[in-house]
């Protein structure tokens, strides 16, 4: 059983690192987090079950939230609040305050991880066969979910997302998908997705 859970964790671990890699990623996941408010690392959960052919349910996100929650609220957004002043103090003086920066932006990465192993241990996303249709119904309902707006900007940005983590799918067949998604899933989900 540990090892089931620690190859589904460094599963879905190593898939956020490599995607994260990818040009345009990063500027894109800081955009849904500062925009909309939304889990860069349940982001990352949407597009690696899609990689596998999962959609994950309302029930499912339900339950993510209901264990990272504490977390990010206690150690992750605290942190990454700390950095962010840091950041903006290094000029003045940058050799202290940049070590300072540095050792807070490895805490806060190894936060992430921590809630990647949350999200592992609370779900188990079967290997399955990637489907961008299935990436999108994820990544609209947690936008749905979360409360996000769905409109032309936001899958814009979702689309690039999807087109700069997924190799295959380009920028307007993303867009194409979360329309559709946008269209045939309700604009509130309650119970069991």
């Amino acid at each position: 059983m540990a090892d089931d859970l620690k190859k589904h964790f460094d599963a879905l671990w190593q898939y956020t690192l490599a995607a994260y890699k990818r040009e345009g990623v990063p500027a894109t996941c800081l955009a849904l987090q500062d925009r909309y408010g939304l889990d860069v690392n349940v982001l990352f959960l949407c597009l690696f079950a899609g990689a596998r052919g999962h959609e994950l349910p309302t029930h499912e996100f339900a339950l993510i939230d209901d264990i990272v929650a504490p977390w990010k609220e206690g150690v992750i957004h605290p942190l990454r609040s700390v950095r962010r002043l840091l950041k903006a103090r290094i000029p003045s003086s940058p050799e202290l305050v940049g070590t300072l920066y540095r050792n807070v932006l490895t805490s806060e990465i190894k936060a992430e991880e921590h809630e990647h192993y949350l999200i592992a241990t609370t779900l188990r996303i079967p290997a399955g066969a990637a489907d961008d249709a299935i990436t999108a119904v994820n990544l609209v309902r947690y936008f749905r979910l979360s409360g996000a707006p769905v409109n032309h900007d936001s899958i814009t940005i979702l689309a690039n997302l999807m087109s700069g983590v997924t190799t295959d799918t380009t920028a307007i067949e993303a867009q194409r998908l979360l329309k559709q998604s946008s269209l045939s899933l309700p604009p509130l989900e309650t119970g069991k997705g």
